[in-house]
């Protein structure tokens, strides 16, 4: 049966990665042809200026995968499972005799990138011997001929991680920050998050991750730079790639990147040393899912020109808990790109949808052996002090006895420091928990950082200590009215998931002797310092003189007289020094107050009280 349509022959997409297969489809053939493909290496198009046809000029087509091979119209057959219906299928993949013929080829790494191919498609007849595929074939006079290229085109991407000993030590949780929307300077969130260093103008991102250097929870800012080196046409500067990131260990250990948060933000970093775009239009937009173990996020980069060179920084967030005994990787990698938007049709002449493939190759950045957060050494110790003044700074905490607190007595209350200090100079403690054991005669009044109390202990989780890192806590206690004895025993002990060389460090004990309470004592003075105008040394002659007294209050103990108040059972006083509206006399405080008496006949008679000092009346 002749066909009055024209035979063609396509391919899925117009440029392929190395190692990935192209779907070729030769169509409108007369129904039930027999045709021979062939791929072949071209240098230059021929006489009439274009790739794709006969006259292009062949280059060396000796590697693997350039012979030519047979395929029959509606014959399907089995690969090398010899089951008929998988993905190694060969023959007409559409297994339906209707002129249109479907095959693949493997694009073989080792001979292809970079390269123009020129793909035939020719109808053969059976010869003498009745056998398609042999030498006595002849030609049926209906061919075909396309190009397509694995140059990677205008776009490269290269994966890669920020180094977290630039970014760290602030080590970046997701409570600590605000994504970034589109574009902007990833400094202003998580400063030295670089694929290349602004400062120094090296290339600073790294191709795997240890767990020595992360923090369990922290964000995991990795940097995809892409550069552009040719036209943007027709996609109109705008491409498309997915990355992936496990969830699990590749041992299948639970742990890896938190799938409640994904794919937490994404942006073009402007601050970057690699970016480069005069138009300052670059700008990224993403969508993620998990699909299986892995979160899989989508990104669409607009805004590329010819010359741009950009780095798209996607947060990840590593989980914060790992449970004993994980091992293995987790991986994350880049899994494909292409040109345009998600839907985008580069050749919309053909049926379905068509892109230009970016190469990527096989680029993963890996958090290396996971074990590693318990077996990697980091040396923790802690100090307690109960003496006043001890939070002010870790300088002033020692190992050494050190004053006990002034309100260390019964009913007293008074407030413990801690320093928590990780000596290790290349390895974050992960996990690390202090524990403070009060002692019977101490009630819990109140924990800095979160501290939270229980059955006598109180309890932080901390998290994560950096290289260096030091750490102050403070616990607040009521002693009891009633202490059963007078020392008091508080314990502290830090410990961690990571690895501790040395143990003799993370218990400190600190005693408390409790003193006596303090005691308020008031002291009175009352002097006479004028007698009816004649001075404080003048005598009462005679009734109606006025006698004018000072009157001084003070207290000379170690605690606050409370509901004081001063009166004179002969004299009204005017208070002249001080203030006692609230009945509070503190240590060291003094009252001072003026008031008069004037002499009666009995005063006189009696001889002011039987001594003839006017002050004793």
């Amino acid at each position: 049966m002749e066909s009055n349509l024209t035979p063609g022959v396509g391919t899925d997409l117009l440029d392929y990665a190395p190692g990935s297969t192209a779907t070729i489809t030769a169509s409108d053939f007369i129904i039930g042809s027999t045709l021979q493909f062939q791929v072949l290496h071209v240098v230059a198009a021929g006489d009439d200026g274009l790739y794709g046809t006969l006259d292009d000029v062949l280059g060396d087509n000796s590697g693997a995968g350039h012979e030519a091979w047979i395929v029959s119209d509606g014959v399907r057959t089995a690969g090398a499972d010899g089951v008929l219906g998988t993905s190694d299928d060969g023959g007409d993949l559409d297994g339906v005799a209707d002129g249109n013929i479907v095959t693949s080829w493997y694009i073989n790494p080792d001979d292809s990138l970079g390269a123009t191919f020129l793909l035939t498609a020719t109808g053969i007849t059976a010869g003498d011997d009745s056998v398609a595929g042999t030498a006595d074939d002849g030609l049926s006079g209906e061919s075909a001929t396309t190009s397509f290229t694995d140059s990677g085109g205008s776009y490269s991407i290269n994966f890669a991680a920020a180094d977290p000993d630039m970014y760290i030590p602030a080590i970046p949780f997701p409570a600590d920050v605000t994504p970034i929307v589109g574009s902007g300077d990833g400094d202003a969130e998580i400063p030295s998050a670089w694929f290349k260093s602004p400062i120094t103008g090296t290339n600073v991102r790294v191709e795997s991750l240890a767990p020595e250097d992360m923090a369990l929870g922290q964000i995991v800012p990795f940097e995809i730079k892409i550069t552009v080196d040719g036209s943007t046409a027709p996609e109109n500067g705008v491409i498309t790639f997915t990355a992936g990131w496990n969830i699990d260990t590749t041992s299948n250990g639970d742990f890896g990147y938190d799938e409640t948060y994904g794919v937490f933000a994404a942006f073009v970093d402007t601050g970057d040393g690699a970016h480069v775009d005069p138009g300052g239009d670059a700008s990224v937009a993403f969508t993620w899912l998990v699909v299986g173990d892995e979160i899989r996020g989508t990104f669409t980069v607009s805004g590329l020109d010819d010359g741009d060179v950009v780095v798209v920084e996607p947060w990840l967030v590593l989980e914060d808990s790992i449970p004993d005994g994980v091992t293995g990787n987790v991986q994350s990698r880049l899994i494909s790109a292409h040109t345009g938007a998600p839907g985008f049709d580069a050749n919309p002449g053909k049926p379905g949808i068509q892109t230009d493939v970016i190469s990527t190759g096989n680029q993963t950045v890996p958090l290396l052996r996971v074990q590693e957060f318990f077996t990697a050494d980091a040396d923790l110790s802690v100090i307690k002090s109960d003496s006043d003044g001890a939070s002010i700074g870790s300088g002033t905490l020692t190992t050494d006895p050190d004053p006990d607190p002034l309100t260390a007595y019964a009913g007293g209350t008074f407030t413990y420091t801690l320093l928590v200090t990780n000596h290790s100079t290349d390895t974050i403690a992960n996990g690390v928990v202090v524990t403070d054991t009060l002692d019977a005669d101490v009630t819990f009044v109140s924990a800095s950082d979160g501290g939270t109390e229980s059955a006598g202990v109180v309890t932080w989780g901390l998290g994560s200590l950096v290289v260096g890192e030091t750490k102050l806590l403070t616990v607040t206690v009521l002693v009891s009215e009633t202490p059963s004895d007078s020392d008091l025993l508080n314990t502290v002990t830090v410990e961690a998931i990571t690895d501790d060389p040395d143990l003799s460090n993370n218990t400190d004990t600190e005693p408390t002797e409790l003193g006596a309470p303090p005691i308020g004592i008031p002291t009175i003075i009352k002097d006479v310092t004028d007698v009816d105008g004649g001075g404080a040394f003048a005598s009462v002659n005679e009734a109606g003189d006025v006698i004018t007294y000072e009157v001084t209050v003070s207290n000379s103990g170690d605690a606050d007289l409370t509901g004081a108040t001063v009166t004179d059972t002969i004299a009204s006083l005017t208070q002249t020094f001080g203030n006692d509206d609230d009945g509070i006399l503190s240590p060291g405080e003094a009252w001072i107050y003026t008031g008069t008496y004037t002499a009666i006949q009995g005063d006189l008679d009696t001889n002011g009280g039987g001594d003839g000092d006017p002050a004793a009346t």
